[in-house]
C-alpha cells in the first residue's frame, strides 16, 4: 500500500490539475495528464452510461473486452458504442454476476457481435434473463470459463488477473459472488469487482491477492453495503467511478459511501451526472474523457444531490457531523423547494458563498 502521508500533498496537487482538466472534458473535449495525448495510449477503459447497471468497454491494440451489458433495455446502447468504436468481435466477455442490471443486455451483445470466450460467475442462480443467456452462450458455441482466482489473460498489450471468485458460502447473496480483475497497463491500473458488499470485500482483503488500482470502479453502484474502508484502504485508488442511474429509486449513491470516498481523498466521477466516462492509459499516465450529459454548470448545481434527516430542517453534504440516523437523499433544487435550509457547518449549497 502507498504511503499516504508522504503522498497527500503531491495527491492533492495532482487532484486539483485532473480536476481541472475533467471539468474541460464535460463540455466534450479530451484532457490528458503528464506529457502524452490520448490519441498516445493504447489502452481505453470506458465506463459507459447504462442508467442503474454497469458496463465497461476496454480495448488495447486490436483487442477489446465487455465487463457486463447494463439491463435487457440497454443492450441496444451498447451494441451501438461497440458499432461506433468499430468493434465486431469481442475477445472475451465478462458477466460478473447473474443480476439483470449487469447481464441483461448481453444478449444482444452476443447476437451482433462474435465473442471468443466469456467468463460467468459459478454460482446457482436462475431466471428468464439469465437462462436466456446461458441458452445463446450454449447455441453459438460461445466457451464458456468459469475462472478461478488467480487466473491471467491478456488483452493487446495489457493483462488482467481474476481477483475474485472468493472460495466462500455467501448464501442467496449473490453479489457476493462477483467476478473481479485487476487489470493493468504498464504502471497503470484498473479493478473491477462488481457487486461485491462488505463482507466479500473484507474477504478479498484478507486473501492478501493484489487489488491496489490506481482507478476502482465502485461496487453495487456505490450502495451504503458496500466501499468499506477496510477495502479502500487496500486499494487506495487516486480515482473512483461509480456507474449508477440518474433519480434511482435505490438511493445510489449512499451518503456513507461517498462520505468514504471523501474521507479517504478519492476523486470520484458518476455515470448519472457526467454520462460515459472514458479513461485512457499509455502505461503512465492517465486521461480522462466523457461523453453524453451535457448540462450547465447551474443545472449541475441543481442536479447535486443531497440528504436530509428524518426529522431534520436542513440538508447536508455526505459525510456532515450532523447527517446521522435515518436519512434520505433528494437533489438540491428538490431540497430548496421543499423548504429545507442548508447546513451552516457543512455548507452544501454551492450557490452560497
Amino acid at each position: 500500500m502507498k504511503n499516504k502521508t508522504n503522498n497527500t500533498k503531491n495527491r492533492y496537487l495532482k487532484y486539483l490539475f485532473v480536476t481541472l482538466l475533467f471539468l474541460s472534458a464535460l463540455s466534450g473535449c479530451s484532457s490528458s495528464i503528464g506529457n502524452n495525448t490520448a490519441k498516445d495510449s493504447n489502452l481505453k477503459v470506458m465506463y459507459l452510461d447504462v442508467g442503474q447497471g454497469d458496463s465497461i468497454l476496454i480495448e488495447s491494440g486490436e483487442d477489446a473486452m465487455l465487463i457486463d451489458a447494463g439491463e435487457v433495455e440497454e443492450g441496444d446502447k451498447v451494441v451501438s458504442i461497440l458499432e461506433k468504436e468499430h468493434i465486431n468481435e469481442l475477445k472475451y466477455i465478462i458477466g460478473t454476476h447473474p443480476h439483470s442490471d449487469h447481464i441483461g443486455g448481453l444478449e444482444k451483445v452476443i447476437k451482433s457481435c462474435d465473442t471468443d470466450e466469456i467468463f460467468l460467475s459459478n454460482v446457482a442462480y436462475s431466471s428468464k434473463t439469465y437462462d436466456n443467456l446461458c441458452k445463446l452462450i450454449k447455441k453459438k458455441d460461445i466457451k464458456k470459463t468459469l475462472p478461478a482466482a488467480g487466473n491471467t489473460y491478456t488483452l493487446g498489450d495489457a493483462s488482467f488477473t481474476f481477483v475474485t471468485p472468493l472460495d466462500k458460502d455467501y448464501g442467496d447473496n449473490i453479489n457476493n459472488y462477483s467476478l473481479g480483475i485487476r487489470l493493468i497497463n504498464g504502471k497503470n491500473s484498473f479493478l473491477f469487482t462488481g457487486d461485491l458488499e462488505e463482507d466479500a470485500e473484507k474477504d478479498l482483503v484478507a486473501s492478501k491477492r493484489e487489488i491496489e488500482a490506481d482507478v476502482l470502479k465502485v461496487n453495487h453502484h456505490g450502495s451504503s453495503t458496500s466501499s468499506c474502508l477496510e477495502f479502500l484502504r487496500a486499494v487506495d485508488p487516486v480515482y473512483a467511478i461509480i456507474s449508477v442511474g440518474k433519480g434511482n429509486t435505490y438511493g445510489h449513491p449512499a451518503a456513507a459511501t461517498l462520505a468514504n470516498l471523501e474521507e479517504e481523498d478519492i476523486q470520484t466521477y458518476r455515470t448519472d451526472v457526467a454520462g460515459t466516462i472514458i479513461i485512457t492509459s499509455d502505461g503512465k499516465n492517465l486521461s480522462f474523457k466523457t461523453e453524453g450529459k451535457q448540462e450547465s454548470e447551474a443545472a449541475d448545481k441543481n442536479n447535486q444531490v443531497v440528504y436530509i434527516t428524518e426529522k431534520g430542517t436542513k440538508y447536508h453534504r455526505a459525510g456532515c457531523q450532523y447527517l446521522k440516523g435515518n436519512y434520505r437523499s433528494l437533489s438540491l433544487k428538490k431540497a430548496k423547494e421543499e423548504g429545507y435550509e442548508p447546513c451552516s457547518i457543512c455548507k452544501p449549497d454551492p450557490n452560497i458563498k
